[in-house]
């Protein structure tokens, strides 16, 4: 375990590892007018609306009760993004927080 030498560091440490503490660290307003509409191609516990549809390109496997964990290929529904780079997703009726690095959009 590394010694920390100031609160600072402890901030840089914790941001790089942690996922956002809270809804207010998303981005609402830009992404309303860019949602998806559900299509009925979607399966039924799809969200109304998303951001994304997105597949996972590494599986995941979280930490805590709010983080979704997956496997390689899953297919996701972005609801929300973060700017430190964690989405807030849904799959299989199931909706919690993943990093956006281990998927890929697959809407075009």
């Amino acid at each position: 375990m590394s010694h920390i030498d100031s609160p600072a560091e402890e901030l840089d440490l914790k941001q790089l590892t942690s996922p956002p503490s809270s809804v207010e660290d998303y981005e609402n307003d830009e992404d309303e007018e860019n949602f998806m509409v559900h299509l009925d191609e979607d399966p039924p516990w799809a969200p109304q609306n998303y951001l994304d549809k997105v597949v996972a390109i590494y599986s995941y496997s979280g930490s805590k009760d709010y983080e979704l964990s997956f496997q390689q290929g899953a297919i996701i529904y972005v609801i929300k993004m973060s700017h430190d780079g964690w989405f807030d997703g849904v799959m299989n009726g199931s909706a919690g927080l993943f990093p956006g690095n281990h998927v890929e959009s697959i809407i075009h």
